[in-house]
């Protein structure tokens, strides 16, 4: 059996509390900012509600492409 990386309980709830400060706030300003027409200068005012649509099917794409990664790459080390 392999030697965890990170041993203490504590040190690993805060390394996954900062990954969720920082994704939490990173997806909430793009997701913002996407339909944004103060963000973005080549959106028209028809579009806005196209753009949104667009970034949550991408934000919803990635999610799901990165949990089935996880157990692709889960597969292939693991055994």
């Amino acid at each position: 059996m392999a030697k965890p990386i990170i041993a203490s309980d504590a040190s690993y709830s805060l390394i996954l509390l900062l990954f969720g400060i920082s994704n939490g706030h990173l997806g909430s300003s793009c997701m913002m900012a996407a339909p944004s027409l103060e963000h973005n200068r080549r959106l028209r005012r028809d579009e806005v509600d196209s753009a949104a649509v667009m970034a949550g099917f991408c934000l919803t794409a990635g999610l799901l492409l990165g949990g089935a990664g996880s157990f692709l790459i889960g597969a292939l080390v693991g055994g």
